[in-house]
């Protein structure tokens, strides 16, 4: 499966668990309704701003929203223990190679 398709379904899921409509997401983003429906239909590649900023609105880590279900939470668990590293005072996560380089 490719990543478009990956967020697009991971989108999907997180606003429906909220019980919001697309334009419910765009508002709390600051993002256009059409461009979450783009996005949730796999028409458009979402750009790492905006990522961050739909993964805000949701109130989920921007990885879970890249990671296919079920994947994320062993993948944050594995970095974490690998590097000593989790969420810095901004509330991300950690993104390292494993080694401490960024």
């Amino acid at each position: 499966m490719n990543l478009c398709r990956v967020v697009a379904q991971n989108v999907r899921a997180s606003r429906t668990k909220l019980g919001w409509s697309q334009a419910r997401l765009g508002e709390e983003a600051n993002l256009h309704r059409t461009y979450i429906g783009k996005i949730e239909r796999s028409e458009q590649s979402i750009g790492i701003e905006n990522l961050g900023k739909v993964a805000k609105a949701l109130g989920v880590p921007a990885a879970r929203l890249v990671t296919r279900k079920g994947k994320v939470e062993v993948e944050v668990e594995v970095e974490r223990g690998r590097t000593g590293e989790g969420r810095d005072s901004s509330g991300d996560l950690g993104m390292t190679r494993g080694d401490g380089q960024a």
